[in-house]
């Protein structure tokens, strides 16, 4: 049986914001292009390294309105762009896939 490609799976493209955990770089703000549920893109303020081990902990709608969706996730830097001089995009692969939890 094939693998799938990644590009066919559906992606959350909400305004996910919130904090990430990352091995080298300690926790960082930040906020998700897109999800689906084995990768994201996401923009910080730093340059990460590729292997760099991640926790995310985001919601939507970014203010803490009730009621939300909550996204939790591990994974690893595959991929890092500079964007601008303050910000810098990655790709972070899912270890398994993400808990999207509902909160009323």
């Amino acid at each position: 049986m094939r693998e799938p490609d990644r590009r066919e799976f559906k992606r959350l493209r909400l305004p996910f914001r919130g904090t990430a955990t990352f091995s080298d770089h300690g926790q960082k703000k930040v906020e998700a292009r897109n999800i689906s549920v084995a990768s994201a893109y996401l923009i910080a303020d730093t340059k990460l390294s590729i292997g760099e081990a991640v926790k995310l902990f985001m919601r939507w709608p970014p203010e803490d309105n009730l009621p939300g969706v909550i996204l939790k996730a591990n994974g690893t830097v595959l991929r890092v762009e500079k964007l601008s001089k303050k910000a810098w995009g990655c790709v972070v692969k899912f270890e398994q896939m993400p808990d999207l939890v509902w909160k009323t």
